[in-house]
């Protein structure tokens, strides 16, 4: 699969799960027809171990149940999960709801 996708990771000032400070994972693709195949995993498995080893935390969000196993599996936890409903996102009037989970991975784990 050439060109499967690429983790972006991004070191954030801001409070993210009670914590002063934290690495935030964001936009983790691997292209659909490349997927199942451990690929994202691997991406991601080395990264997160230099992380871990220097002492750092590393969150996200996910709106996909699938996403939550996924991360579940490289050792990041559900902190929390909400409903969100967002007025008039699409500037049509409608509410478009999502579920969200916070998600976390410890320096230790």
């Amino acid at each position: 699969c050439p060109a499967i996708g690429t983790p972006s990771l991004h070191i954030s000032s801001r409070p993210l799960f009670s914590r002063a400070k934290a690495i935030a994972l964001e936009r983790m693709v691997v292209r659909p027809d490349c997927q199942g195949r451990g690929l994202g995993s691997a991406l991601l498995r080395g990264a997160l171990a230099d992380l871990r080893r220097s002492g750092q935390t590393v969150v996200l969000t996910t709106q996909d149940k699938r996403n939550v196993n996924f991360y579940s599996r490289l050792g990041f936890h559900v902190r929390s999960e909400r409903d969100y409903i967002p007025s008039d996102v699409h500037g049509d009037g409608a509410q478009y709801a999502f579920h969200c989970w916070f998600m976390d991975t410890w320096p230790t784990e």
